[in-house]
């Protein structure tokens, strides 16, 4: 995560990798407490199928921050 943030730290201002990385946080922290919850009702077991969807949830996360970071970006500019 440290590496994420120092990247949209560098490509764009502080405050934009600031909030993508809450972003990122939040969606990562959402998915999860959905499994836990159905790990305690519907016994649903954590295995490596998790994690790769974990995984491409911040992807996801983070191209599509990018590129809406970039949009505004050329919008700010005209």
């Amino acid at each position: 995560f440290a590496g994420i943030l120092i990247y949209l730290t560098f490509r764009f201002q502080f405050d934009y990798a600031f909030f993508a990385f809450i972003a990122l946080f939040h969606d990562v922290l959402v998915t999860a407490g959905i499994f836990s919850i159905l790990g305690l009702v519907q016994r649903v077991e954590v295995d490596s199928l998790f994690v790769v969807a974990l995984l491409t949830i911040i992807g996801f996360s983070v191209n599509d921050t990018v590129v809406i970071y970039d949009r505004v970006r050329e919008v700010i500019k005209l």
